[in-house]
C-alpha cells in the first residue's frame, strides 16, 4: 500500500494529465460543456509539458553521471599495473641515437653504455652536442657497497669496469679533440639507487625530452632489473623529478666541499 501511494504521488502530474485528457475526450465526443473543452485540453497539455520537463531534467542528470562513470572506467582501464608499467633489458642505444643536443648519463661505472654508444657520442660531440656523465666514486668504501648489493660482480670486477670506463672516456675525448661539443665527468660518493639516461632534457622542443630510468635493486641480475621510459610530453612531472635528481647531483658535485673531480675513472 505504501509503495502504491508513493507511486501515485511521484506520478501525480501524469495521472492528472490522463484524467483531464479523458474528460476532454468525453466533452468532445458527446458535446458536453463545450466551453470547458479548451481549458481541459490546455490543462492536460500543461501537465504533460511539466512532466516532460521533469523527465528531461532527470535524464540530463542521469547522463552526466553516466558520462562521469565512463571517464572513471576509462581511467581505470588505461592505468597500468606494475607489470604493465615496468620493462626489463630496455636498451639505451635507440634512445641515445635520438639525441640532438645533450645526453645526461647516471651510471655506476659507465663502461657498458660508453662502449655501446661510442660512435654516437663521438658524432654528437663533433656537431656541438654535450655529454655529461655521473658515475659512482672509485672510493673503496663506495665500491664495496656497490659490490655488496650486486648479484654477480665483486669489488675487483667493479674497479676493473671503472678503469675500463676511464679508458673509453679518454679515447672519446681524444677522438673529439677540437670539436665544438663538450664532455664532462663527475663522481658521486654515493652508491646510486637508480641509473638513468636522459636525451635532450633541456630542449626547446619538449617532444625531444626523453629518459630511461633503471632501478638498481639488490642482488639482482642486470636482466631482472626493472626499468621504464619516461618522456616530458607524456609525464612532465615524472620526467622533471628524475632529471632534476641528475641536476641536483651535478650541482652538488660542483661544490668544492663535495670533493668531486673532473677526472675519469682510472686517472692518476
Amino acid at each position: 500500500m505504501r509503495n502504491l501511494l508513493k507511486s501515485i504521488l511521484s506520478n501525480l502530474d501524469t495521472i492528472l494529465a490522463i484524467v483531464l485528457a479523458v474528460v476532454a475526450a468525453i466533452f468532445g465526443i458527446f458535446g458536453i460543456f463545450p466551453n470547458a473543452l479548451m481549458p481541459a485540453i490546455a490543462g492536460a497539455l500543461a501537465l504533460l509539458a511539466t512532466s516532460l520537463i521533469r523527465d528531461r531534467t532527470v535524464r540530463d542528470r542521469f547522463m552526466v553521471e553516466v558520462q562521469k562513470l565512463n571517464r572513471e572506467l576509462e581511467t581505470l582501464k588505461t592505468r597500468p599495473t606494475g607489470d604493465g608499467f615496468f620493462s626489463r633489458k630496455t636498451s639505451e642505444t635507440a634512445l641515445i641515437a635520438e639525441a640532438k643536443e645533450e645526453v645526461w648519463l647516471l651510471q655506476e661505472t659507465g663502461s657498458k653504455v660508453v662502449e655501446e654508444n661510442f660512435k654516437t657520442f663521438e658524432a654528437l660531440i663533433k656537431q656541438g652536442g654535450k655529454l655529461y656523465l655521473i658515475t659512482a666514486s672509485t672510493d673503496p668504501a663506495i665500491v664495496a657497497l656497490i659490490a655488496l648489493r650486486n648479484k654477480n660482480l665483486s669489488s675487483e670486477a667493479i674497479v676493473s669496469r671503472q678503469a675500463d670506463a676511464g679508458l673509453k672516456i679518454r679515447s672519446l675525448k681524444e677522438a673529439t679533440s677540437g670539436s665544438p661539443g663538450e664532455i664532462a665527468v663527475r663522481h658521486l660518493p654515493y652508491p646510486l639507487d637508480i641509473t638513468a639516461v636522459f636525451v635532450d632534457p633541456q630542449a626547446q622542443n619538449v617532444e625531444a625530452r626523453r629518459g630511461l630510468i633503471r632501478m638498481v635493486g639488490f642482488k639482482s641480475f642486470f636482466d631482472d632489473k626493472r626499468d621504464f621510459v619516461v618522456s616530458y610530453r607524456d609525464a612532465p612531472e615524472t620526467f622533471e623529478y628524475f632529471s632534476h635528481q641528475f641536476r641536483q647531483m651535478w650541482d652538488y658535485l660542483a661544490q668544492p666541499t663535495a670533493g668531486a673531480t673532473e677526472r675519469t675513472p682510472g686517472d692518476t
